[in-house]
């Protein structure tokens, strides 16, 4: 999967991927969510 990051209505841009694991759960890496330094 493709997870994009849109703010104040701007165009939305790639963040990170990541791997279908269950129907409800992805795999990604830490810093895909990591919003300390944002």
């Amino acid at each position: 999967v493709a997870i994009h990051l849109s703010r104040n209505r701007s165009p939305p841009k790639f963040m990170c991927g990541g791997s279908l694991i269950t129907n409800r759960h992805v795999l990604t890496a830490a810093h895909c969510f990591d919003t300390r330094n944002q």
